[in-house]
C-alpha cells in the first residue's frame, strides 16, 4: 500500500512537473515570438527611415510634399503610382545633390551664356562636375536603371556649369569622357540641371 501511495505521489508530482515544465517552454516561445516580432518591426521602422536619408546614386523621389530616397536594388518595390522621380542623388566629398535626368538644351546645344541667362542657379558648380566626374560610370549606371539614359554621351559637346574660370571660359563637363575641362563661353553645349538635397 505503502509503494502504491509514492507511486501515486510520483505519478502526480511527474504530472505537476510536465505542465510546469509546459508552461515554461510555452512561456520561453511565447517571448522568443515576442523578440521576433519586437525585432521585425525595429527593421520595418529602420527600412522606413531609410527612405528620408538619401544615400550616394539613390533615386530621389517626391511623394506628395515628401521627398523620399530609394536604392538601386528595391526601388520598383517602393515606387507608387504619383511618385515623381527627381534624379540621382550625389554624394562625393562635401558635395550633396541630386543630378536630374534630363538635359535642359541638348544637341545643337548652347552657349555659356545662354545657359546661364536660361538656367542659371540650376547649373551645377564646378565642384558639383567634379563630384560626377569621379564617379561616372557608376552614375551612368544608376541613371541607366532608373531612367533608361546617361550623362555620357559619345560626343564632344559638354555640359556647361556655372563656374567661370576666366573672363572668356567656363569650366564645363566634357561629354563623352565625362572629364572637368574649360571651355570658350561661346562654344555649344549642353546643360543639365542639378537640384539641392534637403
Amino acid at each position: 500500500m505503502k509503494n502504491k501511495r509514492i507511486g501515486v505521489v510520483l505519478a502526480a508530482a511527474i504530472i505537476v512537473a510536465l505542465f510546469a515544465g509546459g508552461g515554461i517552454y510555452y512561456h520561453y516561445l511565447g517571448v522568443k515570438e515576442k523578440e521576433r516580432m519586437e525585432e521585425a518591426a525595429r527593421l520595418a521602422e529602420m527600412e522606413r527611415q531609410r527612405q528620408f536619408t538619401p544615400e550616394n546614386l539613390d533615386l530621389a523621389v517626391m511623394r506628395g510634399d515628401r521627398m523620399l530616397f530609394f536604392q538601386q536594388n528595391n526601388w520598383k518595390k517602393k515606387i507608387e503610382d504619383g511618385d515623381q522621380k527627381i534624379g540621382v542623388v550625389i554624394i562625393q566629398g562635401d558635395q550633396r545633390f541630386i543630378l536630374e535626368p534630363d538635359n535642359l538644351e541638348d544637341y545643337p546645344g548652347i552657349t555659356w551664356y545662354e545657359a546661364m541667362d536660361r538656367y542659371a542657379d540650376r547649373l551645377p558648380t564646378k565642384e558639383q562636375a567634379q563630384a560626377i566626374e569621379v564617379q561616372y560610370k557608376d552614375i551612368d549606371k544608376a541613371m541607366l536603371k532608373y531612367f533608361g539614359s546617361s550623362i555620357s554621351t559619345g560626343d564632344n559637346l559638354v555640359y556647361w556649369t556655372r563656374t567661370e574660370s576666366t573672363p572668356v571660359r567656363a569650366w564645363d563637363l566634357e561629354g563623352f569622357k565625362c572629364r572637368v575641362s574649360n571651355e570658350i563661353k561661346d562654344f555649344y553645349g549642353r546643360a543639365r540641371g542639378v537640384a539641392p538635397l534637403p
